[in-house]
């Protein structure tokens, strides 16, 4: 994982455990979680929504995943977590 001004870059791997946190959340509290911890980040909800829908394209063009995958922050600025 990489922490750069305004994105976080992540694995494929990474992205997997990412996407199974989200569902796990959803699963027991019946809604998506309003922000996501990778490893020392929080990532919102309106920034990963969008990262999803982006690698979702993504898959459906080249008929596999993204090697890496960017998160951009938009309205709220993601928080290092000590």
């Amino acid at each position: 994982m990489t922490i750069r001004k305004n994105k976080i870059t992540i694995t494929k791997q990474e992205y997997r455990k990412f996407i199974e946190q989200i569902l796990t959340q959803n699963k027991q509290n019946k809604k998506l979680p309003e922000e996501i911890k990778i490893k020392s980040c929080i990532i919102y909800k309106n920034e990963y929504l969008e990262t999803i829908d982006k690698v979702n394209k993504f898959i459906l063009l080249n008929g596999r995943p993204p090697e890496t995958i960017t998160i951009k922050e938009k309205r709220q600025r993601h928080k290092k977590i000590q």
